[in-house]
């Protein structure tokens, strides 16, 4: 029986590392959870993940338009954050691939990656809310969906305490 991304995301909450070798879903479950077990929000957890990839495709999105629109301006820092992206992807999967195991999967070794997001990112939340039309509406739809992400990722966490 096969399941979807979704189902198989949703299926071992916990990250165990011996049953999980897909290398975007182990990331993106220890960006949120490490490799914790927790005993309950389960609700919660999975409301996470939904906001979560929502914010990562769309952010992903976002900066494709960006690189569409915005033509050769902030040129220099657009590929300082292309650069970063780059290597940390590359970096992630040389690393995998040498050393095929589990636990070369988490998040902790690509976390710099979180600095080209978010200047590309700013950079075309910048560009697009001076203009008028569908572009603002998406970067702003991009926003909201990040801070719903982040309400429910800091609610997991303070019930987990």
């Amino acid at each position: 029986m096969t399941l979807s991304i979704w189902g198989r995301t949703v299926k071992d909450l916990k990250n165990g590392i011996p049953n999980n070798y897909n290398l975007p879903n182990f990331l993106i479950k220890s960006a949120l959870f490490g490799e914790y077990s927790f005993m309950y929000a389960d609700a919660l957890a999975i409301l996470s993940l939904a906001f979560n990839y929502l914010f990562v495709y769309s952010s992903l999105i976002l900066m494709v338009i960006y690189f569409i629109y915005s033509k050769k301006e902030n040129l220099e820092v657009k590929i300082i954050g292309g650069v970063i992206i780059l290597s940390q992807l590359l970096a992630q999967l040389y690393f995998n691939i040498k050393y095929p195991f589990g636990c070369t999967m988490d998040f902790r070794y690509i976390v710099p990656i979180i600095l080209g997001f978010m200047i590309l990112n700013t950079l075309a939340f910048d560009k697009f809310s001076k203009e008028k039309g569908w572009k603002k509406y998406y970067s702003l739809a991009t926003l909201i969906i990040g801070c719903c992400f982040m309400g429910c990722i800091s609610m997991f966490y303070l019930l987990a305490i």
